[in-house]
């Protein structure tokens, strides 16, 4: 069923949805501010796919993909200043 967590102040921390005590579907992740920190779906507990994250002023800080909970391919990656480096996190 739905699942949300509240900070202390009572703002929103992470809303999503369990099935048999699994995290399923799309869960979101929020910094103390109410702003977005990461979204992302999880496929019996484990992150799938495409999972943007952000800083707590909501500028990008990191972009990629998972399988299987564990990152793939290429991911982006934002400094406080906005310079954007990019990791391969493809084995060899």
């Amino acid at each position: 069923g739905a699942f949300q967590l509240l900070f202390e102040a009572g703002k929103l921390a992470l809303k999503g949805q369990y099935d048999k005590k699994l995290r399923e579907g799309i869960w979101k992740h929020f910094h103390p501010n109410g702003n977005l920190m990461a979204e992302g779906i999880y496929i019996s507990e484990e992150k799938e796919g495409q999972w943007p994250c952000f800083d707590h002023e909501a500028k990008p800080q990191a972009r990629g993909k998972y399988r299987k909970d564990s990152r793939i391919g290429e991911w982006d990656f934002w400094d406080k200043n906005g310079e954007k480096t990019s990791i391969n996190f493809d084995k060899d």
